[in-house]
């Protein structure tokens, strides 16, 4: 577990299927996911089982993002391996429950996340793939020292930007 001022990075695991059902079916927190909402809580468990893979051969991977004060799960944060066009990288993402965004969650639990990595990977470069249209994951994108390349513009999904934090994590 890790922990900021504000929450707890938890490692995923099932006794969180009905919050995480919660945030997958959101449809503001979900607005720019390409996959769609989650089906049932089936697909939610699923989804986590795969994170609990990750992190079983990669000490690392999705945070489960809990609120100190309260104990609520507001959202979930990670660093996951991601191979586009045979290059690999530590693809971010993450996704807040609306009542919880614009109070820089997402900040804080990345720039926790990526210290975190330090003790695994030092030489991945990380990348942030977002939808030309979410402002939100672009500023934060920016905030957190990532470049936008537009070679990369479309390169999953119609509509995606990539931005890239090409310096080792060791120099973050």
């Amino acid at each position: 577990m890790l922990e900021t001022h504000r929450l707890k990075l938890v490692k995923p695991n099932l006794s969180y299927t009905d919050e995480l059902y919660q945030l997958h079916t959101n449809k503001v927190a979900t607005k720019y996911t390409p996959k769609g909402i989650h089906q049932n809580k089936v697909a939610t468990q699923d989804f986590i089982k795969g994170w609990m893979r990750h992190w079983d051969e990669y000490q690392f991977g999705y945070f489960i993002l809990i609120m100190r004060d309260n104990h609520e799960v507001v959202g979930i944060a990670e660093f996951e391996y991601r191979t586009i066009h045979q290059q690999q990288f530590l693809n971010a993402y993450y996704r807040i429950f609306p009542s919880y965004t614009g109070v820089g969650l997402a900040f804080e639990s990345m720039e926790e996340i990526a210290r975190h990595l330090k003790k695994h990977d030092t030489i991945t470069p990380k990348l942030i793939r977002t939808n030309q249209y979410n402002t939100n994951s672009i500023k934060l994108a920016q905030k957190l020292g990532y470049n936008y390349d537009a070679n990369w513009d479309d390169v999953i999904n119609k509509g995606d930007r990539c931005f890239f934090n090409l310096q080792t994590l060791d120099n973050n």
